[in-house]
């Protein structure tokens, strides 16, 4: 199957270079954002504290959050990076109050605000210690804990409910039990470098297990949505070429003004476009199927994977 693809590599690129010209202009598009992704690397036990636009960790055993031996890890908040400060290192520490990006949000907690979380991790036990109110300032509490030997990354998702009409959206909730996207890479026909207008690059999206089932639908099957600067505001979309065992391909034809210092997706750039895929015979697009979609400084992150760089 691999030697298919490669065999139609070119007939690919032929194709989207006509496609690209359709795509819409999304300059506009505006989105809000009512959850916060938490990933931690944890190992003892920490309160994470959130109020408004503001996040902090209470040490209370063990080792530091992303402290390890030989091991410094950040703590990941939707997309974000944050190496917290700390006045300490034992016991009862208290991190720097780090303010989230744009791009996170705020929880906006106010008297009408309720929290629910979605625990994601694997090992990791996270829970509410207690929901904001007026008599804590409007301060949200986690509780984390790796009891096992050994870190480990908690990964959880915190989700604002609002009787206020306009925050009150459908939220997804992602379950790592259901399949999922793990990584995105160049692919090795492909590999690492620096592409000019023209030239093509081939994508890897590694799911969680094996595609038993996939229908490319009406619309010519999924696609990834690429952090690309242009002046050229329109989505730019690396379109689905072929699948073989847990791996689906696609593949970007480089456009005048194009421009990534370090190729990645963008937020949720991993669209179904009314394709229907099945991973093990269950479907692929369940409810918060692309919450665990790698980007940026993630694990499993196309920048991280590989070294694509466009001119």
């Amino acid at each position: 199957m691999r030697t298919t693809m490669k065999r139609h590599f070119a007939d690919a690129f032929a194709a989207i270079a006509l496609l690209v010209s359709a795509i819409p202009s999304i300059a506009n598009a505006q989105t809000h954002q009512f959850s916060l992704r938490v990933r931690a690397y944890i190992d003892g036990s920490d309160y994470l504290y959130v109020r408004g636009n503001q996040v902090w960790f209470s040490h209370i055993s063990w080792k530091l959050p992303g402290k390890d031996v030989g091991r410094d890890e950040p703590t990941y908040l939707n997309d974000a990076t944050w190496y917290p400060n700390w006045n300490g290192n034992g016991d009862g520490a208290l991190s720097e109050r780090h303010t989230l990006t744009s791009e996170c949000g705020s929880l906006a907690l106010d008297t009408s605000s309720t929290i629910s979380l979605s625990n994601n991790s694997t090992r990791c036990q996270v829970a509410i210690d207690s929901q904001p109110s007026a008599d804590n300032d409007y301060t949200l509490k986690v509780y984390l804990i790796d009891a096992e030997n050994g870190a480990q990354w908690c990964d959880f998702t915190l989700f604002l409910f609002s009787q206020t009409e306009d925050i009150a959206p459908t939220l997804a909730i992602f379950d790592p039990a259901k399949p999922h996207i793990v990584s995105v890479r160049a692919d090795s026909y492909d590999g690492n470098g620096t592409y000019f207008v023209g030239e093509g690059i081939l994508l890897a999206v590694e799911l969680s297990a094996t595609i038993t089932s996939f229908d490319a639908g009406a619309n010519g099957g999924p696609y990834l949505s690429l952090d690309i600067q242009n002046q050229d505001t329109s989505e730019k979309r690396a379109f689905f070429v072929e699948y073989e065992g847990s791996t689906l391909y696609f593949a970007y034809a480089v456009q005048p003004g194009d421009f990534a210092e370090d190729l990645d997706l963008v937020r949720n750039g991993f669209v179904m476009n009314g394709a229907n895929i099945q991973v093990n015979g269950t479907p692929l697009a369940h409810a918060g199927y692309r919450d665990a979609l790698p980007i940026g400084a993630a694990p499993g992150s196309l920048s991280q994977n590989s070294d694509i760089a466009i001119r």
